[in-house]
């Protein structure tokens, strides 16, 4: 069950093709990170590089797509923004389920195929009194029932809360260099040590005994990445680690409803570090 996202890194100002106008007085330097998320087992399948001026999320997940490397009959989940016959159409070529929330270029017409066919499904449930969600998918209609959208278009959410974790927790959002090139090194450093942080949380997780209380209890992800960023520091033995991440635990509150807050976020100060 993967899900494809895209995000937004601040780094420090430079005078080169990084930077990016948000309005006449305000120009910030980024990297648009596109990444390829396993929502079940908590890793990075795939991820890339590119500058804020080419975000195109919808090329880097075709790309993805073409190079294939994850598992096989994976289910792909996107949110709005990446809908596109374009895309659709090379799911299709694949063999690849997908379903994504126009106008676009469309890689197979060419003079010797000037038409294709698509054929895909459009599912749309209730999400509150008012709202609705609606789905463009190319799933079999007869193994997928109207709940199974709605949980495996939830599951996509554990790709935002990932990026959560990214920035401020493994301390993406401070770099400890201004070259272009070193910070591309601690992004990619950054998701190697989350991924094998949470092969670390997972494998515990599953030799956890949950007591039954109000709430059902969870690993606590960032304190957790904490005790392992220690345990790779020689501070604390293989012991103490295992006895601190099953020790620290938070409520897991599915039916929770919070508004999201988005806001603009400035670079750190290179003596501003967490790692």
């Amino acid at each position: 069950m993967l899900a494809q996202d895209g995000s937004d890194i601040n780094l420090p100002f430079l005078q080169d093709d990084t930077q990016i106008s948000y309005g006449q007085d305000s120009v910030v330097c980024q990297y648009h990170m596109n990444a390829l998320y396993d929502c079940i087992n908590h890793v990075f399948w795939k991820s890339r590089i590119d500058l804020p001026t080419k975000k195109s999320e919808v090329n880097a997940l075709i790309d993805f797509i073409n190079h294939r490397n994850y598992p096989q009959n994976s289910i792909i989940t996107a949110d709005r923004g990446y809908e596109s016959y374009n895309l659709i159409a090379h799911c299709i070529e694949n063999n690849q389920f997908v379903f994504v929330p126009s106008t676009s270029v469309f890689d197979c017409l060419d003079a010797c195929n000037p038409f294709y066919n698509l054929s895909f499904g459009i599912v749309r449930f209730k999400i509150a009194d008012d709202k609705y969600e609606t789905l463009v998918s190319n799933l079999d209609e007869n193994e997928f029932k109207l709940d199974d959208f709605k949980d495996l278009y939830h599951l996509r959410w554990n790709e935002e809360t990932a990026f959560y974790y990214l920035k401020h927790a493994v301390g993406m959002l401070y770099f400890h260099c201004r070259k272009r090139q070193h910070i591309q090194q601690e992004i990619y450093a950054s998701i190697l040590f989350y991924n094998y942080a949470n092969l670390i949380i997972q494998n515990i997780k599953k030799k956890m005994e949950l007591k039954k209380t109000k709430y059902i209890y969870d690993i606590n992800v960032r304190s957790a990445l904490t005790n392992i960023r220690n345990y790779f520091r020689n501070q604390i033995k293989e012991s103490i680690l295992i006895r601190n991440i099953k020790k620290y635990l938070t409520p897991s509150r599915p039916d929770r409803n919070v508004q999201r807050s988005m806001k603009r976020q400035s670079a750190k100060a290179l003596n501003n570090r967490t790692s």
